[in-house]
């Protein structure tokens, strides 16, 4: 056994244990309680497809006027985008936990861009939401405590799920809740590791954008996780029968099948 095979043993060990008592946790505080709502929300995708939207740098340079009235996936600061006041995502998914704190301002910008979404929220988040003045009228929660680890995924939105270091692999979770049989990326260039000193979206670069504040190895290391948790969504996803298709040009995620958007219209 290699050092990294090694490394990666003893980590899905630690990883298992973890899980479990994330679990445990979940119950015996009443979590199934506060999430039994999202019943509602289980398979009603069947049959039908969707639209994930990235904030990569591709996504600016693409006509999307023929997804307009297409299921649409949008997350974290998709209003920033030019391209935002021509499209109306149905769904909006916002799961990092800075939303609650440092940048609540920014949460309160998109729903007040984005008022009739369907959102979707952490569950520790929940507090906060609920005191906002501007609360979206359609909101729900989720819980991801537990850590993703070789094929290893959770996404019943009425229990624990994994967790997601990327708000599109937790729009993809989502997605797969609801039973989309096709479910498209788009936006996902998964480069920001090329020049994490210059990260680009698909907005001209403001002054309150993301900058990489840790060494570039842990930033790498990140982007594997994030990397193996796509692997093992696409495996969750072809034993449900439902087709993840990355239709984002130059995407760096070799995880799914590639197609051209004209190609899926």
């Amino acid at each position: 056994m290699d050092y990294v095979s090694a490394i990666e043993k003893i980590n899905s060990a630690i990883f298992g244990i973890f899980n479990m008592l994330s679990n445990a946790n979940f119950f015996l505080n009443g979590g199934a309680s506060l999430l039994k709502e999202n019943e509602a929300y289980h398979n009603i995708g069947r049959g039908k497809r969707c639209f994930i939207l990235g904030l990569g740098p591709s996504l600016s340079s693409m006509d999307l006027s023929k997804i307009r009235a297409e299921t649409i996936f949008a997350v974290n600061n998709f209003v920033w985008a030019e391209l935002a006041k021509s499209i109306n995502p149905t769904y909006y998914v916002v799961v990092d936990s800075q939303y609650y704190r440092e940048k609540s301002d920014t949460l309160k910008e998109i729903v007040s861009k984005a008022p009739n979404c369907q959102y979707f929220f952490l569950n520790k988040g929940r507090t906060f939401v609920e005191n906002m003045d501007n609360k979206p009228a359609k909101r729900a929660y989720i819980n991801a405590k537990l850590v993703p680890y070789g094929d290893y995924v959770k996404f019943d939105m009425r229990s624990n799920m994994t967790a997601s270091m990327n708000v599109v692999n937790a729009a993809i979770q989502i997605a797969l809740y609801m039973g989309f049989s096709k479910i498209y990326l788009l936006g996902c260039d998964f480069n920001q590791f090329v020049d994490p000193q210059n990260i680009l979206h698909c907005w001209s670069r403001r002054a309150d954008d993301d900058v990489m504040t840790i060494t570039y190895a842990d930033f790498l290391n990140r982007h594997a996780i994030m990397l193996r948790h796509h692997y093992a969504l696409n495996v969750a996803a072809k034993n449900r029968n439902i087709q993840i298709v990355n239709l984002t040009p130059g995407s760096l995620i070799d995880a799914y099948e590639r197609a051209d958007l004209a190609a899926v219209m």
